[in-house]
């Protein structure tokens, strides 16, 4: 059997209206999932798009020399353990 045309049917069967349910539902679900799919993919990309901030100048230069200040320990570090 490969279909549920196959099955036989007799006046007063629910058999085909229980089928006929249950794929209505499958499709229903489905249909849900790739809504709720759809909708965390884009809640995703808006919380990477907010979550995304612009440097200006004056973080670079934070930035700069907190690096600078780094370098510089781990050069004073190393010439005192020498």
């Amino acid at each position: 059997m490969s279909s549920a045309a196959e099955l036989p049917y007799f006046e007063g069967d629910f058999w085909p209206n229980v089928l006929e349910e249950s794929i209505k539902e499958l499709d229903q679900e489905e249909e849900e999932k790739r809504r709720q799919a759809e909708a965390a993919a884009e809640a995703a990309a808006a919380a990477a798009a907010a979550s995304s901030v612009s440097c200006d100048a004056s973080d670079k230069t934070i930035l700069f020399f907190y690096r600078l200040h780094i370098w510089a320990l781990l050069t004073l570090i190393c010439f005192l353990h020498v």
